[in-house]
């Protein structure tokens, strides 16, 4: 999506659609939007990495 957005032909969307109900392709493209938008905030100011195990989504199960 952020890269190559207009290879989400015809055939993407019916595939995608087998999957997910329209509200959710729409909910799934304004969380990616928002990763993607916060992705970019984080390279324009230059914002320091995370430190490994800063998140527990990041936590390896041992």
């Amino acid at each position: 999506m952020a890269i190559a957005h207009d290879t989400m032909d015809e055939a993407f969307m019916i595939g995608i659609r087998d999957i997910f109900t329209d509200a959710e392709i729409i909910e799934l493209g304004l969380v990616t939007g928002a990763f993607i938008a916060l992705g970019r905030l984080h390279r324009a100011f230059d914002i320091a990495p995370m430190e490994d195990g800063a998140h527990g989504a990041f936590r390896e199960e041992g």
